[in-house]
């Protein structure tokens, strides 16, 4: 199980780098 919260972690720390990349950018 903890490595689908794992996972769901990734998913959102990449998500939150494309934003701040398009912010920044």
């Amino acid at each position: 199980q903890i490595l689908k919260e794992a996972l769901k972690f990734k998913k959102f720390l990449t998500h939150v780098l494309k934003a701040l990349r398009r912010i920044l950018g």
